[in-house]
Parts: C-alpha cells; structure tokens; sequence
C-alpha cells in the first residue's frame, strides 16, 4: 500500500512540474505575440441567466422571405395507397388520410423543335423581281436558329455570365442543338439588334424622370478597353456599352432636361450637364 503512494505521490510531483514547465512556455509565447490570452471563461452555475444579447435574432421585421416556394403549376399527384403495415406486413385500422410530399423538378431534357417555314414565290411583272411570301410570327428574320433559342443564348451569357464555350456546351447536352462557340458572340449580337427598340423606349423613361442615377466602369471587350454605362431610375436601368469615357455619352442619353436631378460620382463628366446634380451618398460618407 505505501509502494502505491509513494507512486501515486511522484506521479503527481511530475505532472505538477509538467504543468510548470508549460505555462512558463505559454508565458513566453505570450510575451513573442506581444499579447496576453484571456483566462478562459468561468463555467456558469445551474443558476446563471445568459448575458442578454444586443442584437435579436433571425431576419429584421417586414424583411421579405427567401425561403423557397412552389411554381403556380397545377401538380400532378401521384396516389400512393396502403394496404398492409410496410415493417411488418399486419393488418391496419380503419382510420385513413393523406400526406402529401411536394417535390419541384425539371422536366426530361428534350429535342429541339425544328420548323420549316415553306415560303411561296413568284414573279412581280410590275417589280420585275421575284418575291415571296411574309415572314410568319415567330419566324426569325434570318438564320437558322429561332428566337427563342436566341434568346436563351443571349440570357446564359448576359444575364448568368456564362462562358460562350458553356453556353454551347449545354445547349447541346439538353437540347441537342449544336452551336459552334465562334458563332454565340454574333447571335447574341444579333439579339442586341432586336431589342434596340425597347432599349429606346427605355431611355426614353430615363430621359423623362424626375430624378436619375448614372455610373460608368472601365470594360475590355477583344481585347480592347470600353466602357460600360448604367442610366437607371427607381422604375428602369439601361446599360450601354460604349469605346470612350466622354461626357458625350451622358449628354447624348440624358438630353437637356434642366428640371431633373443626377445623381453621380465626382467623375467630372457629369459636372457639364444641364440637370442638377447630387453627388452618390456613398461617396459623400467615404
């Protein structure tokens, strides 16, 4: 019995003097970082309340919802009854009801549609050339590539950011449509074409509002450096891509409404134009 004190005795003599030995390490740890470490935290008692927090939890009051939520499609519902116990195969009672799982998914990628829009031709003796029938609704003015898949094209890579190369790879992989990579940059060219009407009628709301917002950053299109312009209101925004800084380019877009208010950057492009200007509020707390 003293054997296994005296043992017990030395074991703590040594871990007593591990212990000494390493907080003597910590210390000079401490004093090489130039900073002491805070005791570690007392554990509470059964009794303690926790420290109120400053800050409330979970998202502010009236804050819009992020959760998700089910497209307005009519569902398909997929009746799966029960007639006997699935773990043990026993008889059940009489008591039913249901339970629905909702569950949101992608249809089966498909084929492309094809359509072959058969014009009619014949000879106009007063024209003396030959002429042929209207283009129908849907019928893209040229190309082989309708305007919906067009349109897609061009959303991937100006709305998603998609690489061209991506672009053409999944247009392939769900639709089965090949389209070269070198050829996206020209059809999406073409869908800019298409839309300078309603991007016109859009600059013409800018133009009309009360109080609009302008902003430009440097925008290397081939290699070459441009600039992209944003002309927004709290209704609309347009974004122009355009070779040169200039303050002709706002001059150009804006026009000369003198009873408007823009709001800009200290970029002295802006300090010519005829609308009363107030500078971002950003920029005035930096």
């Amino acid at each position: 019995m003293r054997s296994c004190c005296r043992a017990a005795h030395a074991r703590v003599k040594d871990l007593e003097a591990l212990v000494g030995r390493l907080l003597a390490r910590i210390e000079i740890l401490e004093r090489r970082l130039g900073e002491k470490s805070d005791p570690p935290p007392a554990a509470p008692s059964s009794g303690d309340e926790p420290a109120p927090t400053t800050k409330a939890r979970g998202r502010p009051e009236g804050h819009p919802g992020t959760s998700w939520s089910v497209p307005a499609v009519e569902p398909t519902v997929i009746r799966l009854p029960l007639k006997v116990c699935p773990d043990c195969g026993g008889h059940l009672s009489k008591w039913r009801d249901w339970q629905d799982h909702v569950v949101v998914d992608l249809p089966e990628p498909t084929p492309a549609t094809v359509t072959n829009f058969r014009h009619e031709r014949g000879y106009c003796a007063r024209c003396k050339k030959t002429v042929r029938s209207a283009l129908a609704p849907d019928e893209p003015p040229r190309g082989h590539l309708g305007v919906r898949l067009l349109a897609l094209a061009a959303e991937l890579k100006s709305g998603f950011g998609l690489p061209f190369t991506k672009v053409s790879g999944l247009l392939k992989r769900l639709w089965g449509v090949k389209v070269p990579r070198s050829t996206l940059p020209c059809l999406v060219q073409r869908v800019g074409e298409w839309l300078k009407p309603a991007r016109d009628e859009l600059l013409e709301v800018v133009k009309a509002a009360p109080v609009k917002h302008a902003d430009e950053t440097s925008w290397p299109v081939s290699g070459k450096n441009g600039w992209a312009w944003a002309f927004a209101t709290d209704e609309v925004a347009v974004f122009l891509m355009e070779p040169t800084r200039s303050a002709k380019v706002p001059q150009a877009v804006l026009g000369k409404d003198v009873g408007s208010v823009l709001v800009s950057d200290e970029y002295p492009g802006y300090f010519g134009l005829p609308h009363e200007r107030q500078t971002c509020w950003a920029h005035v707390l930096r």
